[in-house]
C-alpha cells in the first residue's frame, strides 16, 4: 500500500505530464491559425504550472519540517521532483527585470512648506 506522501508525489507528476502536454500544444498551435485551441492550451500550461509550484512547496515542506522527528526518505521520484523545481524556478525567473533594474534610488519628496506657500 503506498503512503500518502507516495500519493502525493504522484499528483505532482501527473500535474506535470498535463503541463507538459498542454506546452506542446500552445507550441504546436501557436504557428497554426487556431487561436481558441492555442489560448485554452496556454490556460491549462499557467494553471498546472501554478500547482506544480504549489505542491513542490508542499512537497519541501513536508520534506524539511525542522520539528519532525523522523523525516521522509528521498525517493528517486522526490529527488527528479526536487530536480524539475529547480529547473521550473530558474527557467521562468524574471531574468530581465534582475539584469536591467536600476539601483534604487530614492523618490524626491516635495516640500511641504513650498506647497503651503503656493495656495
Amino acid at each position: 500500500m503506498k503512503t500518502k506522501l507516495e500519493i502525493f508525489v504522484l499528483f505532482v507528476f501527473f500535474i506535470k505530464i498535463i503541463f507538459v502536454v498542454a506546452s506542446l500544444g500552445h507550441i504546436y498551435f501557436h504557428f497554426r491559425p487556431n487561436p481558441t485551441l492555442d489560448d485554452k492550451f496556454v490556460f491549462w500550461k499557467d494553471k498546472t504550472e501554478f500547482i506544480f509550484i504549489i505542491s513542490m512547496s508542499v512537497l519541501l515542506l513536508l520534506t524539511f519540517h525542522p520539528f519532525e522527528s523522523v523525516r521522509p526518505q528521498l525517493t528517486k521520484e522526490t529527488e527528479f521532483l526536487f530536480y524539475l523545481f529547480a529547473w521550473v524556478l530558474l527557467l521562468t525567473a524574471n531574468w530581465r527585470q534582475f539584469f536591467t533594474q536600476k539601483e534604487a534610488t530614492p523618490k524626491p519628496t516635495p516640500n511641504k512648506l513650498a506647497v503651503k506657500d503656493q495656495l
